[in-house]
């Protein structure tokens, strides 16, 4: 993970320096005027993801016009100084932060010093100031159109989540069945959270980098897993107010190895919830507890089993959302 964070840091650093001299060199070729401010709109446009990027290019440019637009009226009407400057500048920040577009508030106010300096606004200045904005956010849309994928890291975050629910739910049948609860530990919740969390961040990413087809089905289900962890926690909680070890708590204890042994997105749930249907029928038919204590702790134990069927029913859900398409391109044999 930080190796391949690294790697990120560096290749967004190397896209800004090719980038911003890539831009310049094309600014200067076309004798613009203040070439060089083409490659430091580059560098304000790169972002992290392709999708971003394309983003804030479009929102530099929508706030170009707008400020050429301020800019045009402001000059015009209080001539070329620094009052005219300060005077543009406080509506054109406060018009930006009305649409929420704090970010282009820099480079276009760069610009409009263009303006000043050149004490001129006529349609040749303009078009410099367009053009090295076009060129200096187009280069950083067509830099960005490649970011390395992260699907090889997204599928090592879905193999140590499903490892970490196993070892859970292994944990769960072992003390469900064990009278002394002192050493039952949160083994494996810190870990499932923090790689779920981190799942969803490069499934966000992933679709924010891919146009061309499906690709909701990652993040689709690291939510999936968010919900599952969070059953997990209800049924940590009741198995710790146990307090003795009904003969259905066996039954209970197996089943649950079952569900840990059916974690894989592509593995049929269907099947698990008839198990659990004939599981809960068993428990109506068994005979009335004698005591207050066997009351609470078979109820507790019900409880865990409807649990159990919110954890399963969310994967048979999830499995009847997909596609044939999304099958077919990410479910693992």
């Amino acid at each position: 993970m930080k190796g391949e964070k690294n790697i990120n840091i560096y290749l967004k650093a190397l896209k800004i320096a090719l980038g911003s001299t890539i831009a310049i060199i094309i600014a200067y070729s076309l004798n613009l005027n203040y070439f060089t401010s083409a490659g430091i709109i580059t560098l304000l446009t790169l972002q992290n993801t392709t999708k971003e990027t394309m983003i804030a290019a479009v929102r530099k440019i929508l706030a170009f016009v707008i400020s050429v637009f301020i800019s045009y009226i402001v000059f015009k009407t209080f001539s070329y100084n620094l009052i005219s400057y300060g005077i543009f500048l406080l509506i054109f920040i406060i018009s930006c932060n009305y649409i929420k577009m704090y970010e282009a508030i820099p480079i276009n106010a760069v610009l409009a010093t263009h303006f000043l300096l050149e004490k001129d606004m006529s349609l040749l200045i303009i078009s410099n100031e367009g053009f090295l904005m076009l060129i200096g956010a187009g280069t950083g849309i067509l830099l960005n159109l490649y970011i390395p994928s992260n699907i090889k890291f997204i599928r090592n975050e879905q193999e140590i989540i499903e490892r970490d629910f196993k070892n859970i739910l292994i944990c769960f049948a072992n003390n469900i069945i064990n009278k002394n609860k002192s050493d039952f530990v949160d083994t494996c919740f810190e870990s499932l959270n923090k790689h779920i969390e981190s799942g969803i961040k490069q499934a966000k990413e992933n679709m924010n980098n891919t146009f061309f087809r499906e690709n909701k089905y990652f993040l689709e289900y690291m939510k999936l897993r968010r919900q599952q962890y969070k059953v997990l926690e209800e049924i940590l909680l009741k198995i710790k107010t146990l307090t003795s070890v009904p003969s259905q708590a066996y039954e209970v204890s197996d089943f649950i190895i079952l569900v840990s042994d059916s974690l894989s997105e592509s593995q049929e749930a269907k099947g698990l919830l008839l198990s659990l249907e004939d599981l809960m029928i068993k428990f109506k038919e068994s005979p009335l507890p004698v005591s207050r204590e066997e009351f609470e702790n078979r109820a507790i134990l019900y409880m865990v089993l409807m649990d159990l069927k919110v954890l399963i029913k969310m994967k048979e859900n999830f499995a009847d959302s997909l596609t044939k398409e999304q099958i077919k391109l990410y479910w693992r044999e």
